[in-house]
């Protein structure tokens, strides 16, 4: 924070008056000390934690029962809240950040809405980045119905998730996949690479409704008739 607000007549504030009175200048020199504290360490949104012996040198001509004393005034008029825990001592001012500069209210409102649009710029970048990959890849030949950049680019994010993997795929299983996957269709196919994807399927499932499940190099199971040879063999063993 460069600055806060400070009103001219502040030494009439009853408060301060009553702890001038109560603690002589050091009331409202460890008040505003305190302030120019908070702003400097930026404790405007969350809390100062710090050590109290680190606190107190900040105070040279104020005793430690003193300072204590003086903010425990304060927090029991409710300008500032202070408490100590151990050799800690934690203190906020809740209205600090309505006093502050214009500047700094400035950055605190976009600093967040910047970092937004930082992270949406470099996915972006990511994301075209991986789409000039894919182009790049001349010898990798796709069927008719799969040469689109919708399907390329699923495939490319295929590829990626099988390198994460450690098991990226050979040539031979590239060629088996597309074409599999040629026979699904674009729409399909993409389904099923995102299907893969967000169930951390090593293999491609031709994504319907059936009750079968059907992947490269495995025999078409049907779950109803696996479930009546089960009970038919438990029947056996009884």
């Amino acid at each position: 924070m460069l600055w806060f607000k400070h009103i001219v007549n502040s030494t009439s504030d009853p408060d301060m008056m009553e702890s001038e009175i109560k603690f002589g200048t050091a009331g409202p020199y460890v008040f505003w000390r305190t302030l120019e504290i908070l702003a400097r360490e930026d404790a405007i949104e969350e809390p100062l934690v710090v050590n109290f012996k680190v606190f107190k040198a900040w105070f040279p001509s104020t005793s430690a029962p003193k300072l204590l004393k003086v903010l425990s005034y304060f927090d029991h008029k409710l300008r500032i809240s202070c408490s100590k825990d151990g050799d800690d001592i934690k203190i906020f001012c809740d209205k600090l950040a309505l006093i502050s500069d214009t500047y700094t209210k400035y950055i605190r409102r976009n600093v967040e809405a910047t970092a937004k649009n930082s992270c949406a710029r470099r996915k972006k970048k990511k994301k075209e980045e991986r789409r000039k990959n894919i182009k790049g890849k001349s010898d990798l030949v796709f069927q008719d119905n799969l040469d689109n950049d919708e399907f390329k680019y699923a495939w490319n994010e295929w590829s990626l998730f099988r390198k994460e993997l450690k098991k990226p795929n050979t040539n031979r299983s590239i060629q088996m996949q597309l074409k599999q996957l040629s026979e699904y269709g674009t729409e399909k196919a993409i389904k099923s690479i995102e299907n893969s994807i967000r169930n951390g399927y090593t293999g491609l499932f031709e994504p319907n409704d059936k009750k079968s499940v059907k992947s490269f190099g495995r025999q078409e199971v049907d779950r109803d008739e696996l479930k009546r040879q089960i009970e038919r063999d438990m029947e056996v063993l009884k």
